[in-house]
């Protein structure tokens, strides 16, 4: 399914940096700003290499080749098809290194976990796309009623991981690479993606959602209720028009201003 241009397109992600910083967003999205601005560090492409590196695992590896040392020589692979663009980014040896034995522990538990044993129904690294009709806005956006991304409608994009197809419906996992640290744990990630997913696969109900830590080898489940794609669809609406009718995209101080690409041309830092 190709992109529908006269379409507003809205991920998890964009909804995530408009909720902590319109700001944040507007150069998120301006393209210029963001080729100017946006900094690849070590975690960042480390996570890009895994998710690539297990996505392919499903793909590129026959059955026989699906273990550590076949998802060791996709790393490798991976690694080296960027191979200056990688060194810039990290640096030296010492920290290639560190990052090579972090990806041999990752993939140690993820080769202990149930997800290597199956096969997964959908397995991708490209965006899911589904459009969905008027109105752009949520039940409780009666006040941007007049906001209308495009006249085309919203068009939701969702990079899913991995789909699988248990008994009573399908199952969503997100691979996450960082450190486990709950508080931080979003559902509205899972549950826009549920929302993708269920509009996609309209005969199969997602009936799991599932984030796993593979540092720490955890599964943490988020609920699934019936109700979640109805809250994630009036939200995504009504966020959708607030980006319509934003005219300033302000800066919002938060507790991950420190990492921002975009602090140097941020107007709370002048």
């Amino acid at each position: 399914m190709g992109s529908d241009p006269n379409a507003m397109q809205i991920s998890y992600t964009k909804i995530e940096k408009y909720q902590r910083c319109p700001f944040e967003y507007k150069c998120y999205t301006d393209k210029k700003i963001y080729k100017l601005y946006h900094k690849d560090t070590p975690p960042l492409v480390f996570g890009q290499l895994i998710h690539g590196v297990l996505n392919s695992f499903y793909k590129h590896l026959s059955r026989g080749r699906r273990n550590l040392e076949g998802l060791r020589e996709l790393f490798k692979t991976k690694f080296l098809t960027h191979k200056e663009k990688h060194f810039e980014i990290f640096k030296n040896q010492a920290t290639i290194n560190q990052y090579v034995e972090k990806a041999k522990e990752q993939f140690k538990n993820f080769l202990a976990s149930p997800y290597a044993k199956k096969e997964p129904y959908l397995a991708t690294e490209e965006n899911q796309r589904v459009k969905i009709d008027h109105p752009p806005f949520g039940d409780n956006a009666t006040h941007l009623k007049n906001a209308s991304p495009k006249g085309g409608g919203l068009e939701l994009l969702a990079k899913v991981d991995r789909i699988d197809l248990e008994r009573k419906g399908l199952h969503i996992i997100d691979y996450k690479t960082g450190r486990l640290w709950e508080p931080d744990i979003d559902p509205l990630q899972l549950n826009f993606y549920g929302l993708v997913v269920s509009e996609k696969f309209s005969g199969l109900p997602v009936v799991r959602k599932t984030y796993f830590y593979l540092s720490e080898g955890r599964e943490i489940e988020v609920d699934v209720k019936a109700e979640d794609n109805e809250k994630t669809l009036s939200l995504t609406r009504e966020i959708a028009a607030q980006i319509e009718a934003d005219k300033k995209f302000s800066p919002r101080e938060n507790d991950k201003c420190r990492f921002c690409d975009f602090k140097p041309i941020c107007p709370l830092q002048k």
